[in-house]
């Protein structure tokens, strides 16, 4: 487990041109942070892990019980946006953003194909119950589920693709 957390925790960190750490919390959608030192960079880590492990912790409750909290999400969000600005008040922004192919060749270093596999797999079965879903209710809900279970299936399936190439 300890593993899979530091992969994940990995794919928020990419060396630049200039040999430098830098620390992309919200991966291509916004700005890098250049690490300075070996404490910050152990910092970030131990405040990524732990934010990953409370996560999953929150969805295996939330798979157990089959109930869910928005504030609990909300929660979570805050903690990390409070966190990221936190830890990266003193960095210095880095002068380049990640790309979309960085970011996802990234995720495709960090996971293995078997993982993938079963994202793809399991996707494809949550993109059948929505739409079937939807096609039953006729829910904006269903019908934004099956959009979204849609788009994270393709997103895990070029990752797959990527970690194939």
């Amino acid at each position: 487990m300890i593993e899979y957390l530091n992969r994940l925790a990995n794919r928020l960190f990419k060396v630049d041109d200039k040999g430098r750490l830098v620390f992309y919390p919200w991966s291509y959608l916004g700005k890098g942070y250049i690490v300075t030192d070996e404490a910050t960079e152990k910092s970030i880590r131990l405040f990524v892990s732990y934010y990953y492990v409370t996560c999953f912790v929150l969805v295996a409750v939330f798979l157990v019980t089959d109930y869910m909290t928005y504030p609990a999400v909300f929660i979570l969000l805050l903690t990390w946006i409070l966190g990221v600005k936190y830890l990266t008040r003193k960095l210095e922004p880095a002068e380049r953003k990640l790309t979309f192919a960085e970011s996802m060749t990234s995720i495709a270093k960090s996971r293995r194909k078997a993982t993938l596999l079963l994202a793809v797999i399991v996707g494809l079965f949550l993109v059948a119950m929505s739409i079937q879903m939807y096609f039953s209710h006729k829910s904006i809900w269903t019908g934004l589920a099956a959009i979204f279970f849609i788009a994270l299936t393709a997103l895990n399936g070029y990752v797959l693709y990527l970690k194939n190439r």
